[in-house]
């Protein structure tokens, strides 16, 4: 039997929880399905001319010429938001719009809600903003419904808001972050990665995993570690986005110094997944103070869950489920 030929439009090859994603489904694959990688990187369209998009988007209809499926990741950092969300919309809607000049299947993979489905309030301007973005967005429903594209999301919550923005019911599924069996971490391993805390005869070390981001609350944790008894320590094990250009991460650095907190906070920059298993190991209590930003879901939280440690995180629409 021929296998299924699939190209994921997707990050690649860099510290990315997009990336990750995709890595794990090839993985995890079968040999019924023959996968490709098309890389799309945030550094593309950061200060990509129309000449220079046209290329990336001719390397794109070649890529996909003998693919059956073309399978893209969204995020809308990944397609270029920092230039403005309208951008990364209309870029999204260009390679989605070439695939199906090419006849191909498509299947999408939404990690963050569209925005335009989640203005909710009742004031005029936000009703107008709305408005405004729906008409945005609309092209792009009308294709996904026209070509009966697949839509998976991770919660209920995301199917619901992508229901209110018109995409059909049949074409979204529900697919939560595969959670796999409870970690074994063993001392052996743990003693190969130590902490500023580790003399620290009564130290408890809060734990926060994962790239450091704004809507992830580390400036939240901060303030909260600052107001606890000194034996309390955060460990912030990641660092910045390679692909991040915000002030997030020095602004954090500041805040540690306006606290008083220096002595009690350590980041560890990026790990190896064997590291980061091994500063688990040390923590007694896993945060995630996330803001609301409409995540589907996290993959960060969802590796935390088989840890089998004590996990507090925001009530958001991602963690309900």
């Amino acid at each position: 039997m021929e296998s299924i030929k699939v190209i994921i439009v997707s990050t690649w090859n860099i510290p990315c929880g997009i990336a990750t994603y995709t890595e794990d489904i090839i993985r995890n694959g079968t040999s019924e399905v023959d996968y490709e990688v098309f890389q799309i990187s945030k550094s593309d369209w950061a200060f990509a001319t129309k000449g220079k998009l046209e290329e990336i988007y001719k390397d794109f209809e070649h890529s996909i010429a003998d693919r059956d499926i073309v399978y893209f990741q969204h995020e809308h950092g990944i397609w270029g938001a920092e230039r403005g969300h309208k951008f990364a919309l209309k870029n999204f809607l260009n390679f989605f719009k070439i695939a199906l000049k090419r006849q191909k299947k498509i299947v999408i993979s939404l990690h963050t809600d569209f925005s335009e489905s989640r203005i909710n309030k009742n004031k005029l301007f936000y009703q107008f903003k709305r408005w405004k973005n729906l008409r945005r967005i609309k092209p792009l429903v009308k294709l996904i419904n026209q070509s009966k594209s697949i839509v998976y999301v991770h919660s209920e919550k995301s199917k619901y808001f992508l229901q209110k923005i018109g995409v059909l019911e049949n074409l979204i599924k529900v697919v939560n972050h595969p959670c796999e069996a409870i970690m074994n971490i063993k001392e052996k391993d743990i003693q190969k990665c130590s902490t500023k805390f580790d003399y620290e005869l009564n130290a408890i070390i809060i734990g926060m995993f994962g790239f450091v981001g704004r809507y992830k609350g580390h400036d939240i944790a901060l303030n909260v570690l600052a107001s606890l008894p000194k034996n309390y320590k955060l460990l912030i094990v990641g660092g910045q986005h390679p692909e991040d250009r915000s002030e997030y991460f020095n602004y954090l650095l500041e805040q540690i110094e306006e606290l008083g907190v220096v002595d009690r906070v350590q980041i560890t920059g990026w790990v190896s997944q064997e590291e980061a298993e091994a500063f688990l190991g040390r923590t007694k209590i896993c945060i995630a103070p996330y803001r609301e930003v409409g995540l589907s879901g996290s993959g960060a939280l969802t590796w935390l869950l088989k840890s089998n440690r004590w996990i507090v995180v925001s009530k958001i629409d991602a963690f309900l489920p």
